[in-house]
């Protein structure tokens, strides 16, 4: 992914995160925050596992949304991975990324309605 889409402002990402909008799945809680340009952020515990467990979950992250950046709209996005994606195969990963994404398109496509 490249870097104009980073975020990587704590007080940002912990601003995101406040807000508690968010799209829940079943590896992945998704927060986002309506946005004049469009950032991630890809947070995992460090109880998750040691630091290759979590690059390797960052390194998923990073692969799926770089597929599906040209769909999203202008929001900053948090990734917060649960430990339920460390036994999951790639193909569920994506499936259940992928979802979490289009609700926050139909949120925001919702919102710009009003």
């Amino acid at each position: 992914m490249q870097k104009q889409y980073r975020l990587k402002d704590n007080n940002i990402i912990g601003s995101v995160v406040k807000r508690r909008v968010c799209a829940r799945g079943t590896f992945y809680n998704v927060y986002f925050q309506k946005s004049d340009k469009l950032a991630i952020a890809f947070s995992v515990s460090k109880k998750y596992g040691k630091a290759v467990e979590r690059n390797y979950a960052k390194r998923v992250m990073r692969e799926i949304c770089r597929k599906t950046l040209n769909s999203l709209p202008c929001v900053k996005i948090v990734i917060v991975v649960k430990k339920e994606a460390k036994s999951a195969s790639f193909v569920d990963l994506q499936k259940d990324l992928i979802k979490q994404i289009e609700y926050i398109c139909y949120k925001e496509s919702k919102n710009e309605k009003k």
